[in-house]
């Protein structure tokens, strides 16, 4: 009896150390400790390595992003959170929350946001968002102006930014387009850039508006520009090249342009949309129109395009 008893502690035993050695139970990950293999999931996904993100994706082969992963991905989560991991605690329940336990995820938000985390309130309002149209699972903007004005008065710019999306279209609140113009100044001062971009073309970019200026206009996209958000940056330079192009961004040759219009100015700042974003559709719509028009540049002018590019997208010279 003594000697099976033994037998049983040794196989527990091993089973236990096999997988702790067996990456989480995942074959992909043989060989490695859990805390390293936390260490490496941390590194790619909680701290956006994109590089260490390869080296799961390469590891995981054809079971990346399945099922399997996910359970994998959770189990690691998990080890994480046991250890007061705050940022494995929001993206263990944003897995939970895509996913079929997603009543559990949207409990776990709800408790981290009720201890004041703003990036659990934005989420929770983004999800209660989602209309059941689209894919959404619990639609009620009603939820979705509730946590963006918790997060909002957490001092979060990008819930000012959403909040005044719903003042304009009235989802979930009373519309109200002074509001709307007012959470977009929030989010401004806040340095969200694309409140920004969106300011400048609401309030001075409609020309059917007593405070049209696109002067003002110019000069806010600009300083957008200056600043290291790639998404802005890309909207702010289709919105200069609108800007700019006046008609001949709609294909148009119009001999009455007005003082601020230069086509070879509008054929540059798509370029550098182009540049920040290479998926840009708007900038390659317009660009195409203005070049089916007849205005083009030549090789000289696009290289010396691409260095004044250079310098704002801070690489170095291409050319």
């Amino acid at each position: 009896m003594l000697f099976f008893m033994i037998i049983a502690v040794v196989f527990v035993g091993w089973c236990f150390y096999k997988y702790d050695r067996n990456g989480f139970g995942a074959p992909q990950m043989r060989g490695m400790t859990h805390s390293a293999i936390a260490d490496y999931y941390r590194r790619a996904f909680l701290d956006d390595d994109s590089s260490m993100q390869e080296v799961f994706e390469n590891h995981w082969g054809d079971d990346y992003g399945t099922d399997k992963w996910m359970q994998f991905e959770m189990r690691v989560l998990e080890y994480l959170e046991s250890n007061g991991d705050v940022q494995a605690k929001e993206r263990l329940a944003l897995v939970l929350l895509y996913g079929e336990q997603w009543k559990n995820g949207v409990e776990r938000l709800e408790k981290l946001a009720n201890e004041g985390n703003s990036f659990a309130m934005l989420r929770l309002a983004r999800f209660f968002g989602v209309s059941t149209e689209y894919g959404g699972k619990a639609y009620d903007p009603e939820k979705e102006v509730y946590w963006y004005r918790k997060a909002a008065d957490a001092g979060s710019a990008e819930a000012f930014y959403l909040l005044h999306f719903n003042y304009l279209t009235g989802d979930g609140i009373e519309k109200d387009e002074e509001k709307a113009m007012q959470c977009l100044c929030e989010a401004m001062e806040r340095g969200h850039q694309k409140a920004k971009v969106k300011y400048a073309r609401d309030r001075y970019g409609n020309v059917m508006k007593e405070t049209y200026d696109p002067y003002k206009v110019i000069e806010l996209l600009k300083g957008v520009l200056l600043e290291n958000d790639k998404d802005a940056m890309a909207e702010a330079a289709v919105e200069l090249g609108l800007t700019y192009g006046g008609a001949a961004v709609h294909g148009i040759k119009d001999s009455n342009k007005r003082e601020y219009e230069n086509v070879e100015e509008a054929l540059r700042y798509f370029h550098l949309a182009m540049r920040i974003d290479p998926d840009s559709i708007a900038a390659k719509w317009y660009r195409s129109l203005m070049i089916n028009t007849g205005y083009f540049v030549d090789e000289y002018t696009e290289n010396r395009w691409i260095r004044m590019e250079n310098e704002i997208l801070r690489v170095k010279d291409e050319v």
